[in-house]
């Protein structure tokens, strides 16, 4: 990706904190101090049903703006709220580093405990090192 970025990273990094300023100025356009506080908040959002594109005016975009919490009263929509226990996950990073250093796994079951969410915690581990 490096090879085909011609920019400097410093170009990035400003590209990223303007994006985050004009976020931030939006949310708080919308009455939004956090990203946690706009989960759900279907009410927030208009459909403006005038578009250049015919196509665009037969979508019905009700169902999508419909509210979460109408859909399913009672159920836990925010994100962020239910602690979750990751121990099992960081014993099996380590014992992932564990195998790439000594080219031998330590606990052959450790692959079949392996989910999707631990497989993308493992990825994002592994990306922190390669950098």
């Amino acid at each position: 990706m490096r090879a085909k970025f011609q920019g400097k990273p410093e170009h990035v990094v400003n590209y990223f904190f303007l994006l985050a300023e004009d976020v931030r100025h939006i949310m708080s356009q919308l009455g939004f101090r956090t990203f946690q506080e706009m989960v759900g908040r279907t009410d927030r959002l208009r459909f403006s049903p005038t578009s250049l594109i015919g196509k665009a005016k037969l979508l019905d975009f009700e169902p999508v703006l419909r509210n979460a919490l109408d859909l399913r009263p009672g159920v836990n929509i925010r994100a962020g709220t239910v602690a979750q226990d990751y121990s099992l996950d960081e014993r099996l990073v380590n014992s992932f580093f564990s195998t790439l250093s000594t080219g031998r796994p330590r606990d052959p079951l450790a692959l079949l405990a392996i989910n999707y969410s631990m497989v993308l915690f493992l990825a994002a581990n592994v990306i922190v090192l390669i950098i």
